[in-house]
């Protein structure tokens, strides 16, 4: 098989940027510290 021609069903895979992972609005930043702190073994 020549690797040079590409195989049938296989597409070029296009990078795209990365986005930042949205928030909650009513997160509560006290508590995920709270929970962090008590997280850790």
């Amino acid at each position: 098989m020549r690797l040079d021609v590409p195989r049938k069903g296989q597409s070029r895979v296009e990078l795209t940027p990365l986005k930042p992972r949205p928030f909650h609005p009513k997160r509560d930043p006290e508590a995920q510290d709270v929970f962090k702190k008590a997280s850790v073994i």
